[in-house]
């Protein structure tokens, strides 16, 4: 008996459910062109046309009318760039009740902001990416923005149903994971109010937020789910200027384990240690953090004073020097991932040299990242790394830039690691760039992935692993 007919056989895009997978990867383009091969082609087709929504990209869907939404309106999955009343208004309809995604540009107009509450309350709680943003030009700081106070975010617009009597009880409405709010304000309660109701938010991203009129006589919710911050130092210890009592917005994050620290200024009101207890005592697991590049505060002084059983760092290639070095070696027993950003004009500039100092002195290190930086082989040889069980390397090295060279080195280090004794293996000339590379990544018998600057490439272990 045949479970395949012949006629699939011969062309597999008959089968429905790999012309629907194939559609996920179609610009809409394309898949309109699909769409028009057979009614049953139109079917499996449609879908990826209308998932997604992107007013600052085509503007033929501010011209949607009703027929069409209602057949195709509940397929919209996504939609970015809502900044006017005709984007908004062509997602009025009771059939765009199944959007997961939302991106809006928030106009300082009462309407507006009501028509993006109703579309956010028609969506059921079906929502998982939220992003709400005030445009540049209507507010410059954030002094201002509070004084004028003209873009609130009201937590009803938010909320989409009542919160459960218990987390056994979770609805399909409370499915909020990803929340970016951008110069806006909200008040403090209303804040709470909004991680109480998102028991799965995990990533909030904030930026210039004013978060105010705190109450003592309200406790803060303090078992927030969300694990990922991003937002300025100043704004997280201080997130109302004209109350500067009010408590730090750590203290909602207890499992707070990754904070991407978008400008590195400490208020002045909040002293080292201050910010290293509130740190340890709010947010015990954060051990990630990313320094962004802006910022009065200087690396090392935050690196020193500032934290505490820290297990990855990210930070800015330019901003390494002697003090940020040793900066990171202080926490050389729990630190196992250091990731470079940026690059440096000059690979032989005063950063280089502290570049292969950490790796050096980190011994504990699985993860190394520094993709915009390219090392001296014979540099690397004269200072040996101590991080032995080093997992993810990301690095390119001077003379090493062909893909055939790289494929070769990877091909040499597999073979060597498949060799009894590799240390009597001969390599046909050791001081060749390429030989210099293969017997440095030889030594860790752990590394499973290698970056140079083409491709990503994944390796054996050894087989004692």
């Amino acid at each position: 008996m045949r479970l395949v007919s012949e006629d699939v056989e011969k062309n597999p895009l008959n089968l429905p459910e790999l012309r629907t997978r194939i559609g996920l990867f179609l610009d809409p383009k394309d898949c309109l062109s699909c769409m028009r091969v057979s009614r049953d082609w139109f079917g499996d087709f449609v879908k990826p046309v209308w998932h997604t929504i992107d007013y600052a990209k085509d503007q033929r869907f501010n011209n949607i009318g009703p027929m069409v939404l209602d057949k195709y309106g509940s397929l919209i999955k996504r939609a970015l760039n809502i900044s006017t009343f005709e984007h908004i208004f062509s997602l009025q309809h009771p059939k765009v009740d199944s959007i997961n995604a939302l991106n809006i540009v928030l106009m300082d107009d009462w309407l507006f902001q009501e028509l993006v509450a109703d579309l956010i309350r028609r969506c059921k709680g079906r929502i998982t990416d939220l992003t709400m943003l005030c445009p540049l030009s209507q507010i410059d700081t954030v002094v201002e923005q509070r004084r004028r106070a003209r873009i609130f975010i009201h937590i009803s617009m938010l909320m989409t149903t009542p919160m459960p009597s218990s987390a056994s009880n979770l609805s399909h409405g409370h499915c909020l994971e990803n929340l970016e709010l951008s110069r806006v304000c909200i008040t403090r309660e209303g804040f709470s109010a909004l991680l109480q109701f998102s028991p799965v938010l995990r990533k909030i991203k904030l930026f210039k937020v004013v978060i105010l009129r705190h109450n003592p006589a309200f406790k803060v919710f303090r078992d927030s789910s969300v694990t990922y911050l991003d937002a300025p130092m100043g704004d997280t210890l201080m997130p109302d200027p004209e109350s500067p009592n009010s408590p730090s917005l750590l203290a909602h994050f207890p499992l707070l384990q990754k904070w991407f620290i978008t400008c590195l200024h400490r208020p002045t009101a909040w002293t080292n240690e201050a910010v290293r207890s509130e740190i340890s005592t709010q947010c015990p697991l954060l051990t990630n953090i990313r320094f962004g590049r802006h910022g009065t505060e200087t690396l090392d002084d935050l690196l020193l004073n500032c934290t505490q059983n820290l297990k990855s760092c990210s930070f800015s290639a330019y901003k390494l020097n002697m003090s940020t070095a040793f900066a990171c070696i202080s926490h050389l027993q729990t630190l196992t991932s250091i990731t470079l950003e940026g690059t440096l004009r000059q690979h032989d500039s005063p950063e280089m040299q502290w570049v292969y100092f950490i790796p050096k002195l980190c011994l504990h290190l699985k993860v190394l990242s520094m993709e915009g930086l390219i090392l001296d082989a014979k540099t690397v040889e004269d200072q040996p790394w101590t991080c032995l069980g080093l997992q993810e390397l990301r690095v390119r090295f001077k003379g090493l830039e062909s893909n055939g060279d790289i494929a070769w080195s990877v091909t040499q280090v597999c073979d060597l690691r498949r060799a009894v004794d590799f240390t009597l293996v001969r390599l046909q000339d050791k001081d060749t760039v390429l030989s210099r590379v293969t017997l440095h990544l030889v030594q860790f018998k752990q590394l499973s992935t290698f970056w140079a600057g083409t491709k990503e490439y994944y390796l054996p272990l050894s087989p004692s692993f």
